[in-house]
């Protein structure tokens, strides 16, 4: 199973190597060899890490920075569990008194 998995993993890096140098004009041509496909995920990993957006003031529900409320209430509740932030609206107001576990770290219902 684990040579299928780097194999998988040597194609998908080849693919995205590919697109970049076509999308920048670079070399085609780069080395395929398994230690050189560990660098360029690693610097495929490094990339998206640093051309990521900053997604911690996004409510973890609605997918955005400010509820959609006719009465403007911009409050955020914590999940207990997992931490992530939600607005206070999209999960129906509940008690802030209370432990509040969003509804991803409830699982099925």
């Amino acid at each position: 199973m684990a040579i299928h998995v780097e194999c998988l993993c040597a194609k998908y890096v080849a693919v995205i190597k590919f697109a970049e140098a076509i999308l920048t004009g670079g070399n085609l041509n780069f080395p395929s060899d398994p230690d050189n496909i560990v660098v360029m995920r690693e610097d495929i990993d490094q990339t998206l890490l640093n051309e990521s957006e900053d997604l911690s003031d996004l409510c973890m529900a609605c997918g955005n920075k400010y509820p959609y409320t006719d009465d403007k209430v911009d409050t955020w509740i914590e999940c207990d569990s997992c931490s992530g932030w939600y607005h206070w609206d999209c999960m129906s107001r509940p008690s802030i008194e209370e432990v509040f576990i969003c509804p991803g770290c409830q699982g099925p219902l």
